[in-house]
């Protein structure tokens, strides 16, 4: 699973959109620790909906609801692109080295 800044998920927003709805997983940092995780939709999870321009004019609050226990579909015209879960307690690492 590799790690990704903060700065890094806004600017590249859709590409990590495209490569979660690949399989990939992602463990986003905030200073060098876990805020959230990004993977793909599974089709019976019932949470909140929210569209992937609004994280990307909300990121700090999207973030900080994930660093609290909220989970977000994230939605582009209408279509699930990507799961923002809080870090399982198994990911969280303190070593920051391998964030992109």
């Amino acid at each position: 699973m590799q790690t990704i800044s903060v700065r890094s998920f806004r600017a590249n927003l859709t590409e990590y959109a495209e490569r979660v709805k690949g399989g990939e997983r992602f463990v986003v940092r905030r200073r060098g620790r876990a805020v959230a995780l990004l993977r793909a939709v599974s089709p019976a999870e019932q949470v909140r909906e929210i569209g992937l321009l609004e994280v990307r004019q909300r990121l700090g609050y999207t973030l900080r609801a994930a660093e609290r226990g909220t989970s977000w579909v994230v939605t582009c015209h209408g279509q699930p692109q990507l799961m923002l879960t809080p870090v399982p307690a198994s990911l969280v690492e303190t070593d920051a080295s391998e964030v992109a």
